[in-house]
């Protein structure tokens, strides 16, 4: 399954140079205040990257999706799949993790679907591991709603749910006994071992504005309430925190698509 799914997004990228075109290629930064790591109770400021790139109609590499393709990309439906990458959690991120394994950033294969229906939308995603950092699986379900006044401005707000599979639960939130019998899990001494399920709900409001032709100030805000076993990990209820929030500012400029042909 990996294989195939890696084989199939890699070769949307050898199409004809007639579909290639970069009909949208947009660069920036943001920075972003967030959780450490998730289910943490502190937070810290990270400058990440703004990439959205569409190739012809059916390729694309951006921050929501990664890098992939459309099977199927209709004004109603659009179906698809990408390589998307999920980032690190160290020992040294935080002295609440001492004694916990690092886990590698890394990549995972992701199948996609959404449904829109004028303003609102539906979605469903897939995303398994690739790089076997966690070996789990995660299935997204959203509904968003769009409020364009008019085309310069774009606001979207989305709510979502995530289940993850008991890999990756025991890869985040898992306890052994040995961890379990640090000094900053007193209050918990035994292991714990989470099992698949719901893992958390989240509402998000995103809010965009093209200032000129070329640049767009961008606005993210959301939270996050982790559910049932991950809310219920010592390294959450013990000593972290079962709501997260983040918020970031950004900035990207939009190229001509004259410069960048493929």
């Amino acid at each position: 399954m990996k294989q195939i799914v890696l084989a199939i997004v890699l070769a949307t990228f050898f199409i004809s140079p007639d579909t290639s075109r970069a009909d949208n290629f947009s660069l920036g930064g943001m920075a972003i205040n967030r959780p450490l790591y998730e289910g943490s109770d502190e937070s810290e400021i990270d400058l990440l990257p703004i990439i959205d790139i569409s190739i012809g109609k059916w390729a694309f590499v951006n921050n929501e999706r990664g890098l992939g393709f459309y099977v199927l990309k209709e004004r109603e439906l659009e179906l698809g799949g990408a390589i998307g990458y999920y980032e690190s959690r160290n020992e040294k991120d935080s002295a609440k993790l001492q004694g916990f394994d690092d886990i590698s950033d890394g990549f995972d294969g992701r199948m996609f679907a959404k449904y829109n229906m004028g303003r609102t939308s539906l979605s469903f995603q897939i995303r398994s591991d690739l790089s076997d950092n966690h070996k789990g699986t995660l299935f997204d379900i959203g509904a968003a709603y769009s409020i364009n006044p008019n085309r310069r401005i774009n606001w979207t707000l989305k709510a979502a749910t995530t289940f993850a599979d008991k890999n990756y639960m025991q890869t985040y939130f898992g306890v052994s006994q040995t961890q379990a019998n640090q000094t900053i899990f007193s209050s918990t001494p035994t292991a714990f071992v989470p099992r698949g399920g719901w893992k958390d709900i989240s509402v998000n409001s995103k809010f965009s504005i093209d200032f000129t032709r070329r640049w767009n100030a961008k606005w993210v805000m959301g939270y996050k309430r982790l559910t049932r076993d991950a809310a219920y990990s010592p390294l959450v209820r013990g000593v972290g925190s079962d709501n997260q929030f983040y918020f970031g500012v950004g900035l990207a400029y939009k190229f001509s698509d004259r410069i960048f042909r493929f």
